[in-house]
């Protein structure tokens, strides 16, 4: 039975894209608000050994778990914070994240006692037993697992507070622009890709560079409000041979050495 619950907490701890980032963080922090473990007994080589299980395995796999669900966190928001039918209310959106985040991080003090761990004994009936009853090694990974779980919780705070100011600093640079992308989003997706995959950017402050956020700074430099980078990227990726990848790219290089041309022409002394 335990085993069971322990594998619908595992599935509860997985990003859900299908649901909302609020959705999201209450869905997790509700499975793990009680850190649930099962003490079983395995024969090992002959030998009775016991086995603390819960749904992350480990705290190795508990630090997977988490930092794929913030950068799965982070990138939705991102993506949600370029979408015309979202981007009015994205303010909103964060504070609300903000919001519940501050409950979560009260939940999360130096000292804890919402751990519970049952054993189940020959005859498959479940007990509840005390942790200090287990080995220190046991005891130890509960709390790093329980101080993965309290930093990840941190960060994504101050991850919100960092992209809130970033986006208010777009959303002044893109009112103000007095510049206009008058060609198809695709073509500037595209463009945005290649400077990033050029490797001639980086970001102050050891901050991490992701194409999608620099996407959306560069968009807000040329007035855009709303993008489908990710959508853009995906259906460049996919075109046929009419078409080609780059496309727009070419069409760049192509211009640029008329401009060259002209250039050059203009320095030429004439002749009669």
């Amino acid at each position: 039975m335990e085993a069971t619950i322990l594998n619908s907490i595992r599935k509860k701890m997985d990003y859900d894209k299908e649901k909302t980032p609020v959705e999201n963080l209450n869905t997790f922090f509700g499975s793990v608000k009680m850190l649930r473990y099962e003490l079983i007994e395995e024969k090992i080589d002959k030998k009775k050994k016991e086995i603390l299980q819960s749904a992350w395995k480990n705290e190795l796999e508990l630090k997977e778990i988490t930092n794929r669900f913030q950068e799965e966190f982070s990138d939705h928001l991102i993506k949600l914070s370029m979408d015309e039918k979202v981007v009015d209310t994205y303010p909103s959106l964060l504070k609300e994240c903000k919001n519940l985040l501050r409950k979560i991080n009260r939940h999360y003090s130096p000292s804890f006692t919402d751990v519970m761990v049952l054993s189940r004994n020959n005859k498959n009936e479940e007990e509840i037993i005390s942790v200090d009853s287990l080995s220190e090694k046991q005891r130890q990974s509960i709390f790093r697992c329980y101080e993965l779980l309290a930093r990840m919780a941190k960060d994504l705070s101050e991850w919100l507070s960092e992209e809130e100011e970033e986006y208010g600093n777009n959303e002044y640079v893109r009112t103000n622009s007095t510049y206009q992308w008058v060609v198809d989003k695709n073509d500037f997706s595209e463009l945005a890709l290649a400077i990033y995959a050029s490797g001639a950017l980086k970001r102050r402050k050891a901050l991490k560079m992701k194409p999608s956020t620099f996407a959306r700074e560069l968009a807000a430099f040329f007035g855009i409000k709303t993008l489908n980078y990710d959508q853009d990227i995906a259906l460049i990726s996919a075109r046929s041979a009419v078409r080609k990848k780059g496309e727009f790219l070419d069409t760049c290089k192509k211009n640029l050495l008329i401009k060259y041309e002209e250039k050059l022409e203009g320095r030429r002394p004439k002749t009669d």
